[in-house]
């Protein structure tokens, strides 16, 4: 059964194939034949394989959870068109839609764990100034941060290898937490 033929079920039948799609065993890429051709569609292991921009499209997407957005994330993911995402056996989607999942709570977490900076008496008076009111903004203070500033280098960060990007901020996570606490210990002398 097709993606198309498992959409066009009553809600009813959907809900009681559910169960079993959703403990299918996840798979990263896939090998779609087209006339003499073989063409794999997806990655190696991880979509941390892919762009900076790609991934954090994807958290993005995947977060929202509406159907238009996790079908664009799968475009993104597997380099395909709706159409093919349409026709694909609806057992090879979940598949592949359980892999795009739980990649994203990996790059959370790693991201969560590795860009943690330890909280400052500095960070006490930002709160109070309104920094939340750049969360609204996503990544774009991230990306500006890495530009320097220059609106014309932000496409080139997003164009970069994900882990690439990821090793930067992380890198500065611990050298922020390094001056943080240096600077306690010159207070405290």
């Amino acid at each position: 059964m097709t993606l198309y033929e498992f959409l066009q079920l009553s809600e009813e039948k959907q809900r009681e194939l559910l169960p079993a799609l959703k403990i299918l065993k996840p798979i990263p890429n896939y090998t779609r034949k087209r006339w003499f051709k073989k063409r794999t569609h997806g990655v190696k292991e991880s979509i941390t394989e892919l762009t900076f921009g790609e991934v954090n499209s994807v958290k993005r997407l995947v977060m929202r959870e509406t159907t238009e957005d996790l079908l664009r994330a799968f475009e993104i993911v597997y380099k395909c068109k709706a159409r093919d995402v349409i026709r694909m056996e609806v057992i090879q989607f979940y598949r592949c839609m359980i892999f795009i999942t739980n990649e994203v709570d990996k790059v959370i977490k790693m991201e969560q764990q590795h860009w943690n900076t330890e909280s400052t008496d500095y960070d006490i008076k930002l709160q109070q100034a309104g920094v939340k009111d750049l969360e609204k903004f996503g990544d774009l203070p991230m990306i500006d941060s890495l530009a320097g500033g220059d609106i014309l280098r932000y496409n080139d960060i997003e164009k970069l290898n994900y882990l690439e990007v990821h090793y930067i901020l992380w890198y500065r996570a611990i050298q922020t937490n390094i001056q943080n606490r240096f600077q306690k210990l010159m207070v405290n002398k």
